[in-house]
């Protein structure tokens, strides 16, 4: 999921995350939301173009959903893109939703 690739490349000041020799940033858990039952990833489009990618979890102490990672391509901010996607995503899980962020990430904030 090259996608990712460009996340991580943007969260790796928040997350003072580093590549590897190969030049490329790792994310363990990305085969786990494609193999697990309480994990999903779902592809952001708009315009019929890849926007971005939502990753949701549901927690085990409580039954709620976590939106893991979500992303959208720079092209895409500000237009309305994320919110849309956001809001579809927390329509297909009804019920309780545990909404964090990391308090370094500016943008997340607002």
């Amino acid at each position: 999921m090259k996608v990712l690739q460009l996340y991580l490349h943007d969260f790796s000041e928040v997350r003072e995350l580093d590549v590897t020799p190969h030049g490329t940033f790792t994310f363990p858990y990305l085969d786990h939301y494609f193999t697990e039952e309480d994990r999903e990833a779902c592809f952001i489009a708009a315009n019929g173009v890849l926007a971005g990618f939502g990753m949701t979890r549901r927690l085990k102490d409580d039954g709620s959903r976590e939106m893991s990672e979500f992303f959208v391509l720079r092209r895409h901010r500000r237009r309305g893109v994320g919110r849309a996607a956001a809001l579809q995503v927390l329509r297909r899980h009804p019920g309780q939703w545990r909404l964090s962020f990391n308090h370094a990430n500016e943008a997340a904030a607002k």
